[in-house]
């Protein structure tokens, strides 16, 4: 769920903000790292695969960690498109950032 702020100070008038719990959205991203590790396995292999694969189209050397940050980024620019308060979002960002 979401809310319209109007903030005088903000420019461009009003932000769209989550009014969803921090503690929900840590809870839910906890379940999704559950459900994907039993479809997609260890996310810490998945992430290195994903590194070695990215590293050999790039020519550049990326890590788990570079990983994570990118999907983390992926996730704050499809926000940006799309619906910004869909609680997805934070959710996915906090299980890459688990």
């Amino acid at each position: 769920m979401s809310a319209r702020v109007d903030d005088p100070t903000h420019q461009g008038g009003g932000c769209v903000v989550s009014d969803q719990n921090p503690s929900d959205i840590l809870g839910d991203a906890a379940q999704a790292i559950k459900d994907r590790a039993s479809r997609h396995g260890d996310p810490y292999l998945t992430h290195q695969r994903i590194a070695d694969l990215w590293s050999a189209y790039t020519g550049r050397c990326l890590s788990p960690t570079d990983v994570v940050r990118m999907m983390i980024l992926l996730k704050v620019a499809r926000s940006q498109e799309g619906n910004e308060a869909d609680p997805d979002h934070a959710t996915d960002m906090a299980g890459y950032a688990a």
